[in-house]
């Protein structure tokens, strides 16, 4: 287990990443390791993604994450 610090700074992992929480660190690391082609999925408790994230940058961020299959 990394954290999302260690994970956006270059840690090493593996090519398939569960990500827990769907909040924005959870979202936008997903969204990062997706775009380095590892296969991630996301564990959230709440009903949606990014809640705390703005309505606009909200909407590109999951529209980024679906086109990548998150």
């Amino acid at each position: 287990m990394i954290s999302a610090r260690q994970a956006l700074t270059g840690a090493s992992v593996g090519d398939n990443v569960l990500v827990i929480g769907g909040g924005l660190v959870g979202c936008e690391t997903a969204d990062y390791l997706a775009s380095k082609g590892k296969s991630v999925t996301i564990a959230e408790m709440l009903k949606h993604t990014a809640r705390d994230v703005g309505p606009a940058a909200r909407f590109f961020l999951r529209k980024r994450l679906k086109e990548n299959r998150w």
